[in-house]
């Protein structure tokens, strides 16, 4: 089995993030104690109430910062995807688990993002959009680590279960649903426009966009992330039309 975690927990995260976390609440707590201690024992209890409320204060806004990250970080460790040999398993915290055998995945959609600002470019972003047999879908973005892995992986898996079943039905002559994609022995139908392989003088899929050029001045360019299972796509155009 292989997990892909959003960030996982590891004992080393004890030393590095959670001690300091726990020291800096407790250095205002101590000193604000050694203040009221100093206080009381120096200038009586009136002293004793003010002189260390403010370090007291401190170590309580400390303490809600520290224990809502707490928090965080354990639903992102909790947050995982464990890939066994008959599916996935994906852990969504606080209460949410999904379990998908192979064969009730119908359709993949991938994209891949990156910000820009001038000559500053940000890295790739990958997202994963999972499509079951029953409608329900459900989403995998770039906090996963080594998502682009998982990508893969789900791949390899689920694409030889989904394209012998697209090719069997497109030999019957039936239009196949590939999101905003349709696709039959007669053409493509894109946006509600119906477009015989005539009309098509070439396709790509570049830059996040499907690109279907009509003439040298016109093309429509689909969103690569409302199309599904684009690779079984472009395969079944290239061997069977």
């Amino acid at each position: 089995m292989t997990t892909y975690h959003v960030q996982p927990l590891r004992w080393r995260d004890l030393g590095t993030t959670f001690l300091p976390l726990i020291f800096s609440v407790l250095a205002p707590l101590g000193y604000g104690l050694w203040r009221t201690f100093y206080g009381y024992t120096n200038f009586g209890p009136a002293s004793a109430r003010y002189w260390g409320r403010f370090w007291f204060y401190t170590a309580g806004i400390l303490l809600i910062f520290v224990l809502l990250y707490t928090l965080r970080r354990l639903l992102r460790a909790h947050r995982r995807v464990e890939i066994h040999s008959q599916g996935l398993r994906i852990f969504l915290p606080p209460i949410r688990r999904v379990d998908l055998r192979w064969e009730e995945i119908s359709a993949l959609s991938t994209t891949t993002s990156r910000s820009s600002f001038l000559s500053w470019k940000s890295k790739p972003r990958n997202k994963l959009k999972i499509i079951a047999r029953d409608g329900k879908s459900l989403t995998l973005d770039h906090r996963f680590k080594e998502l682009a892995d998982l990508i893969t992986l789900v791949k390899e898996q689920v694409y030889p279960l989904v394209k012998p079943r697209l090719v069997s039905a497109f030999h019957q002559g039936k239009e196949l649903d590939f999101g905003a994609i349709s696709l039959s022995r007669t053409g493509l139908r894109v946006q509600d426009q119906d477009l015989p392989w005539s009309y098509i003088k070439g396709l790509t899929a570049e830059n996040g966009s499907f690109s279907i050029k009509l003439s040298p001045q016109k093309q429509i360019q689909v969103p690569l992330r409302s199309v599904y299972n684009i690779e079984i796509l472009i395969q079944i155009i290239k061997e069977e039309v």
